[in-house]
């Protein structure tokens, strides 16, 4: 039982700090880097150009200042401005960060120039908008309230996740100590299978948001690998526990086997 209860609590604890690490992702600039995924700005502008000229034939002349960073980084916790030249790293926070892609421009715009460059601001946004407008509405606009619904989804159950694990030691000290142990499992079982479809959601994400607009080189972020991570880890506290608390029925059975033959002889 000691054995059972201490493998399942230690593997609790690191799939906790896996999940909580996932969702502080891009909080800060100290966090940027734990991110679900990254886009270009500049690649992202180009594509943008070129459905809009795809899709209506017209030219547009889309702006893009040297204020925008190179890379908006996206993580469960909010949005990263990336500036490459300077090394510098603005953050937003958002939980979590379901802003459709005009939003996102403004709020890096505004945190970049200041409440006083509310003109040009304004104008770099209609540029963007008139290109949005041009481009087919399946490509992006219908997609924006799948992105938020499944970001919302995938943030309750990593949340909902971090409560089962926070109470997973309670319950196993209770369930073990019970005649049907394999009740104990159930917690993080159960667990595991939400951070998996957190994971899951979080990925889709990469396809209805911002980053699947346009062909780009990037992948998935560590943030993502995290939350796969954490739930491999439930899972192998539960094979763990399960496989010692079976060794260790099998000692007792032959112990007392052996004795009663003993005694019998």
């Amino acid at each position: 039982m000691r054995y059972s209860w201490a493998w399942i609590t230690g593997f609790a604890i690191l799939s906790l700090t896996a999940n909580i690490v996932f969702l502080i992702g891009c909080i800060s600039p100290a966090t940027k880097d734990i991110c679900l995924y990254r886009v270009n700005v500049t690649l992202l502008a180009d594509g943008l150009h070129n459905l809009a000229l795809v899709d209506s034939g017209n030219e547009t002349d889309l702006l893009v200042p040297p204020e925008l960073p190179t890379y908006w980084y996206w993580g469960m916790a909010g949005i990263c401005d990336v500036f490459e030249k300077t090394g510098e790293t603005r953050c937003r926070r958002a939980f979590p960060p379901t802003q459709n892609l005009l939003g996102i421009l403004e709020g890096s715009l505004t945190d970049r120039l200041g409440d006083d460059e509310g003109q040009r601001v304004g104008n770099i946004l209609s540029s963007w908008n008139a290109t949005l407008h041009k481009i087919s509405p399946d490509r992006l606009v219908a997609k924006e309230a799948k992105f938020a619904a499944q970001s919302k989804a995938s943030a309750a159950l990593a949340i909902l996740a971090i409560i089962l694990d926070a109470a997973t030691p309670l319950l196993a000290s209770f369930l073990l100590s019970d005649q049907s142990r394999r009740r104990a499992y159930i917690a993080p079982l159960l667990s595991a299978l939400i951070a998996m479809a957190a994971g899951t959601l979080a990925t889709l994400t990469m396809r209805d948001g911002v980053h699947g607009i346009v062909d780009t080189p990037e992948h998935g972020g560590p943030a993502i690998i995290i939350v796969f991570v954490g739930a491999a880890l439930r899972l192998l506290s539960c094979v763990g526990a399960c496989g010692g608390s079976r060794n260790k029925l099998r000692m007792t059975r032959n112990e007392k086997i052996g004795f009663r033959g003993e005694q019998h002889v």
